[in-house]
């Protein structure tokens, strides 16, 4: 599936998934099955980008998790 997040938070997911050497879509899974959050400052987002995941999650379940595991809303 298709979902679009914002390029900011794409980035700091791709440096995430380097670090743990995994893929994005490893990352996001990670993410989707934890209740962890590493509480990064609020950031200003300016575009968003497409990407593709094999996902059983809606985009907005997917976007509201990854919200919350970056920033801890």
């Amino acid at each position: 599936m298709k979902i679009k997040i914002w390029v900011e938070w794409y980035d700091i997911l791709l440096k995430l998934s380097k670090d743990k050497r995994t893929t994005l879509e490893g990352i996001i899974k990670e993410i989707m099955n934890t209740k962890d959050c590493i509480n990064l400052p609020e950031i200003n987002v300016t575009k968003k980008k497409e990407i593709n995941v094999n996902l059983n999650y809606t985009e907005k379940e997917v976007l509201e998790k990854i919200e919350k595991y970056l920033f801890c809303d």
